[in-house]
């Protein structure tokens, strides 16, 4: 009896560490991601018609209390469903407005020539542009009652079109 139990404990140890090793392998990124691979061409004049916004919660750049800086990620998309499955990159202006609980516009920023240019990278999604957008540019400030905001994003296309929007909620406020 003692040696059948050694055995199912051998194999059950096995089984774990093969397991962990393929959990482990599965896990492994890097740190140069590489251009997503798909079936097809990339057009060669996107029509740019979706804008998808992530932003990350503000953090606290100055260590105040008051969060200051939002990072945004976004991606731009080419419709209709069945065109190219990959975010696209396009030359063009980012506009990014933040807008208080009251509808109020409280700031806004603008990238466009080589500031957006210099804001585009690659992810899985395909083309992506980052921004870190501070409340401290510029003489603005951080100090704000604790409420939600929204973050309006516009793109629009070097070329004219179509001037896709979205927009994404957060809270700004002390911290502490």
């Amino acid at each position: 009896m003692t040696t059948s139990l050694s055995n199912v404990t051998r194999m059950l140890m096995a089984s774990i560490a093969v397991v962990g090793v393929a959990a482990g392998l599965a896990g492994c990124i890097s740190d140069q991601p590489t251009r997503p691979s798909v079936q097809g061409r990339a057009p060669t004049d996107p029509k740019v018609t979706k804008l998808v916004l992530t932003t990350a919660p503000p953090s606290d750049t100055d260590s105040n209390g008051f969060p200051d800086t939002m990072k945004v990620l976004v991606h731009l998309f080419e419709e209709p469903p069945g065109g190219w499955p990959l975010s696209v990159a396009v030359p063009g202006t980012f506009r990014f407005e933040l807008i208080d609980s009251k509808l109020k516009l409280v700031t806004t920023w603008t990238f466009e020539g080589k500031l957006s240019e210099a804001a585009a990278f690659w992810d899985d999604a395909g083309a992506c542009y980052r921004f870190d957008l501070s409340l401290l540019e510029g003489g603005r400030t951080d100090r704000r009652n604790s409420e939600s905001f929204d973050m309006k994003a516009t793109f629009i296309p070097a070329k004219g079109g179509v001037s896709p929007t979205n927009t994404a909620s957060q809270r700004y406020g002390r911290t502490r």
